[in-house]
């Protein structure tokens, strides 16, 4: 497997673009200081961006351009796998893309999530991995949009998988949950679980979900209590 993991400028903490200019985290952009309507349509304004710039991407590495030639890369069987945000965008893409394979969402935020997509569903298989922690600002809204996403993707004979990660949070489903082990204490956004322990729950499941998409490896699915 070829990875690729896309920078989206201003969702970042900090991108260096390639003239040198530095682009900072936009908190404008996440809807900082908006309510109701107004922050659903700021965030669901990142989703279609951060749509775009995948296929841009993918555009990009299709016409030979950076470290990759096309004819190295199957870019016809991708696998769009995001974090919160990124995993919400990651759905979208795949509704769009005929170059996408698949799709796994960690922690995913259905909010740039179209609409239409959660209401049509995916036609390709779909992975969602998720925390067991509750939110104020996610649920119980965004369970039920992934759970109207899955069934409409069952409904088109795509196969999908829901799995919950027993004691993790949000962080646990990125490499911030290694900054320190007490992180939790700190007021990160981290669970019970042991992130190397995360780690391997999350790898597991991933990698199944590849060999099965990409590979058709037919395998049980990782058995983690």
């Amino acid at each position: 497997f070829v990875v690729v993991a896309v920078d989206h400028t201003g969702g970042a903490f900090s991108t260096t673009l390639a003239d040198g200019t530095v682009v900072r985290f936009d908190d404008a952009a996440f809807g900082a200081g908006l309510n109701g309507e107004a922050f659903d349509r700021a965030i669901r304004s990142i989703g279609e961006t951060w749509t775009q710039d995948i296929s841009a991407v993918l555009d990009a590495l299709e016409a030979g351009d950076g470290w990759a030639s096309a004819n190295r890369l199957d870019l016809q069987r991708v696998v769009g796998i995001g974090h919160s945000t990124g995993g919400g965008s990651m759905f979208e893409f795949c509704a769009r893309d005929d170059r996408c394979a698949g799709a796994v969402g960690l922690d995913p935020w259905l909010l740039p999530t179209s609409p239409a997509t959660v209401d049509a569903g995916l036609d390709q298989p779909l992975l969602g991995l998720f925390g067991d922690a509750s939110y104020d600002f996610f649920e119980p809204d965004n369970h039920e949009m992934f759970a109207d996403l899955l069934t409409a993707t069952e409904g088109n004979d795509a196969t999908t998988r829901h799995r919950m990660v027993t004691g993790a949070n949000h962080v646990d489903f990125t490499d911030g949950a290694l900054l320190s082990p007490w992180g939790r204490l700190l007021g990160q956004d981290k669970g019970s679980i042991a992130a190397h322990r995360a780690f391997e729950v999350i790898v597991a499941e991933v990698v199944h979900f590849l060999d099965q998409v990409l590979a058709g490896v037919d395998a049980n699915p990782p058995d983690n209590p």
